[in-house]
């Protein structure tokens, strides 16, 4: 696989996640100064690069094949939740992402908080803006070092650094001269392609930890993504059509929630955000993550007793993770 393709998947990826950070440092910008959220954001990247340099070390200490399969799988984990949700979007079973209403809603609590005005000081008003600004980097920013750390772990690690800094350095730039979040971009569509893409890479490094051969190499990645593109719309589609049969016998579903993840302006509640934001990122839904290891773990038996290493065979079990992962992404976007 190509550095190119490894850093086009970092940068689109860092791109989206670095899209949701910015509305809420412009909001806190807006409202107090940007002096504390530069600080803010700034140790918060400090901390992901420390993270991923410590990560990516520890990583060069596992064998090749093991770290294979377990980066794909990591990345299968979260590329596939982000297809379910972006897919589900785009048919209008959920909620967009709506980033001038995320906007004015963090510039509504800002201001319910007290922060433009009612803190009594203003290293208290620096000290809340601050927290908060390195909570939404932390945040945001934990899926990009999970998701470069997965797409260069394996291969191409500088195209994958390169490319998160790139994508990230590029919005937070814009959005800066801009003074307003970028409202125009179709973040839904860019997230589901971006996301077919990352599990074709997830798929890419699997097989090659299970010793199968990927034949065409970048070719079999674009096949691939469009595969799980056609399943995840499909399954999104089959359920909008399902919507609408209740709807007309009068039976209707509500809408997601808004998200208030980055509510909370204290140490406590930043680590508390971190830790429950490391678990959703690979357990907020329980029968996708399981259901993409089942298929992982049916090949490892089926391996184990066809000694056989044809390239038949090969082909075979590389069809049966597509297919399998296919199918999950089909029936979990369904629901």
């Amino acid at each position: 696989m190509t550095s190119l393709t490894v850093f086009l998947g970092a940068l689109l990826a860092a791109s989206l996640e670095a899209i949701e950070a910015l509305t809420v440092l412009l909001a806190l910008a807006l409202a107090r100064s940007w002096r504390p959220v530069f600080w803010g954001a700034g140790i918060a990247l400090v901390t992901l690069a420390l993270a991923g340099v410590g990560m990516g070390a520890a990583l060069l200490q596992i064998p090749k094949s093991l770290l294979q399969l377990g980066v794909g799988g990591l990345l299968a984990l979260v590329a596939a939740s982000w297809l379910v949700k972006s897919s589900q979007r785009l048919a209008r079973k959920r909620r967009g992402r709506d980033q001038e209403q995320r906007f004015r809603r963090h510039q509504a609590k800002l201001a319910n908080m007290g922060t433009a005005s009612r803190i009594k000081t203003d290293a208290a008003a620096d000290w809340i803006a601050g927290i908060a600004a390195c909570k939404a980097v932390l945040l945001d920013g934990l899926e990009v070092t999970l998701i470069v750390l997965s797409l260069g772990g394996a291969e191409e690690p500088h195209a994958a650094v390169a490319g998160a800094l790139v994508g990230t350095s590029t919005v937070f730039f814009a959005g800066i001269l801009l003074r307003r979040p970028l409202t125009r971009l179709p973040e839904d569509a860019v997230m589901f392609w971006t996301a077919a893409l990352l599990l074709a890479f997830a798929a890419r490094w699997t097989a090659a930890g299970l010793g199968l051969s990927w034949p065409g190499d970048e070719v079999l990645v674009v096949a691939s993504t469009l595969f799980f593109a056609l399943a995840a719309r499909s399954g999104a589609t089959l359920r909008k059509d399902a919507l609408a049969d209740q709807e007309a016998h009068g039976h209707t579903e509500p809408n997601d929630k808004l998200e208030t993840r980055h509510g909370g302006s204290g140490v406590r509640e930043l680590a508390q955000a971190v830790a429950g934001k490391l678990l959703r990122l690979v357990w907020s839904d329980r029968l996708l993550a399981l259901s993409l290891l089942s298929v992982l773990a049916l090949v490892t038996v089926l391996q184990s007793i066809t000694p056989d290493t044809s390239w038949l065979r090969d082909t075979f079990f590389l069809g049966l993770i597509l297919v399998g992962w296919a199918l999950v992404v089909l029936e979990r976007a369904k629901h």
